[in-house]
């Protein structure tokens, strides 16, 4: 029986992904670096993929110019924050599930510290969580590391069986929940999780059935 679900926040709950490209294009326009945009944009996922998320160093790369970095990075996250939306039918499915399970939320920091937190409670996604972990910042464990999923079932007292994890990253959500024997549900990516869903209309006809279990 399922005792406990797991959520990734960026890009499984709430749409980031476009308002990360528009602040990074705003971001470019100012800075006016001598590469193009999209070598531009490779070069902060590749600083993000490093598990740097500190923008402002991000932008220092560029500028060498830490003032002008910290200035962007606050404008930056200002346009993330503007821009960032709720997927359709996530605060429905999550006031259910509430209802039936516990309910957690497993993310990383963002390199600034309550960045994070911010953004979540300006979206008023708190309410749902009967716990929030920040790895990096309120915890000191974080993904994809086996023992921010491991903290979390310690806490919750669950084992791996009692527990999904619903995330979009493969590396970060799927991989090491799956080494703990969890039941993955990926979103909108086939990543080698147990169960795929475009939408989060699915997600709870997909729990009930493996809590049937």
């Amino acid at each position: 029986m399922i005792k406990l679900i797991i959520f990734d926040f960026d890009n499984t709950l709430v749409n980031t992904r476009g308002a990360t490209i528009k602040a990074l294009k705003y971001v470019y326009k100012k800075i006016k670096p001598k590469v193009s945009f999209k070598k531009f944009f490779e070069i902060c996922d590749n600083f993000e993929r490093n598990y740097n998320f500190k923008r402002r160093e991000w932008f220092y790369y560029f500028t060498k110019n830490w003032k002008k970095a910290k200035e962007l990075e606050k404008i930056y996250w200002e346009i993330v924050m503007k821009n960032t939306k709720v997927f359709k039918g996530v605060r429905k499915i999550l006031k259910k599930l509430k209802r039936k399970y516990k309910i957690v939320l497993l993310t990383l920091t963002d390199g600034k510290k309550g960045t994070k937190m911010r953004r979540i409670k300006r979206l008023k996604l708190d309410k749902y969580f009967d716990k929030i972990y920040i790895g990096m910042e309120n915890v000191k464990e974080y993904k994809p590391k086996i023992s921010a999923f491991k903290r979390v079932l310690k806490d919750f007292k669950v084992k791996p069986k009692e527990v999904i994890m619903v995330g979009d990253s493969y590396e970060r959500d799927i991989l090491p929940a799956k080494k703990l024997k969890i039941f993955t549900i990926s979103f909108r990516k086939r990543n080698n999780a147990d169960k795929v869903i475009k939408n989060f209309n699915s997600l709870i006809k997909i729990i009930n059935y493996v809590s049937s279990f």
